[in-house]
């Protein structure tokens, strides 16, 4: 096993063990005016306290998203999942090319700040993975899905 897999192991492990559910109450209330004005008809709403940021996690319009904001109530990052249909041909192709053995699982589309990234879970060898790519279809990191 490299070190680089276990230090990345390791990481995962820690920021998963940072991220904490909080009662709605407890979310500043600038943040939660911000997410309503953003999403009203958020249902299943689930609010995280994550280091320095404010996670949500909620269904709008039938999709699962996630939204991070900072201590201002700046958006930070937004993840929503999407149906294969709508990753981009340079995202499949790579896939298609690089992980054929894969079986896909489901993927999201990820706004951070100026940056979009695309993301896949797929099974590979009976391990869930996370693989990042850019839109142009590059591989930008794998990791062991640690998330259930």
């Amino acid at each position: 096993m490299s070190l680089n897999f276990i230090k990345t192991t390791a990481l995962i492990f820690f920021l998963c063990a940072c991220e904490q559910k909080m009662r709605k109450q407890d979310v500043p209330e600038d943040i939660r005016d911000k997410f309503k004005t953003l999403y009203p008809s958020a249902g299943n709403v689930q609010w995280n306290k994550e280091i320095k940021n404010y996670k949500v996690f909620f269904i709008d319009s039938g999709r699962n998203i996630s939204v991070s904001f900072d201590k201002k109530g700046n958006v930070r990052k937004t993840e929503i999942k999407i149906e294969e249909k709508e990753v981009p041909d340079a995202v499949m192709k790579t896939i298609n090319k690089e992980y054929h053995q894969a079986k896909l699982i489901s993927f999201s589309r990820i706004d951070s700040r100026h940056t979009i990234q695309y993301a896949a879970i797929m099974d590979i060898k009976k391990e869930d993975y996370i693989v990042f790519f850019t839109p142009e279809g590059k591989i930008i990191r794998q990791m062991l899905n640690t998330k259930e």
